[in-house]
C-alpha cells in the first residue's frame, strides 16, 4: 500500500521531526498524526538515504531551483509504502531497498530527501520524501 502527500516547508519540517524520531522538551518521541511509536523498537528504524540532515538538504536543493515566493507552495512530497501483508519479514528490506531505487530513478536522486524505514510502529513502512521538479518546456528551467 502506498500514499503521497504534499505538504509545504514548514509542514515538511514539522513531518521530519517525526521520521526521524526526534524527541520534544519532556523527552517523548514526536508523533506525527497519531501514530503509536513502540520506543523499545526504535532502534530497529533505518534510513536508506545518505543525507545526514533533511532540512539542510531541502534548504540547499529549493536554493537550485526555481520555487515560487509564496508560503502555501508544496515543496515536498511525501510517499508512505507499507509492506505487502504476505511479505517475509526477511524480505522487507529488500523490498524497501528496492522501492527506493525506483524513486531515485523516477524522481531523480538528487531530489530524494529522505528514505526512512520504521520498524517500531504497528505496520513497517518506509516514509520516502523529495522535492517535486519538473521541467518547464517553454523555458527550458527547473521548477520546484
Amino acid at each position: 500500500m502506498a500514499h503521497l502527500a504534499k505538504y509545504t516547508l514548514n509542514s515538511a519540517q514539522m513531518l521530519f521531526h517525526h521520521n526521524l524520531r526526534h524527541q520534544d522538551r519532556t523527552g517523548e518521541y514526536v508523533s506525527y498524526h497519531g501514530s503509536k511509536i513502540d520506543i523499545t523498537k526504535t532502534h530497529l528504524n533505518y534510513r536508506l538515504d545518505p543525507n545526514a540532515d533533511p532540512n539542510d538538504f531541502i534548504t540547499q536543493r529549493l536554493s537550485e531551483i526555481k520555487v515560487q515566493k509564496r508560503a502555501d507552495v508544496k515543496v515536498y512530497c511525501s510517499w508512505v509504502l507499507t509492506v505487502p501483508q504476505n511479505l517475509p519479514t526477511k524480505k522487507h528490506r529488500e523490498f524497501f531497498e528496492s522501492a527506493y531505487r525506483f524513486f531515485c530513478a523516477d524522481y531523480g536522486e538528487k531530489n530524494i530527501v529522505m528514505a526512512s524505514v520504521h520498524l517500531d510502529e504497528t505496520t513497517p513502512h518506509m516514509h520516502l520524501g523529495f522535492v517535486p521538479v519538473v521541467r518547464e518546456t517553454k523555458n527550458k528551467k527547473r521548477l520546484g
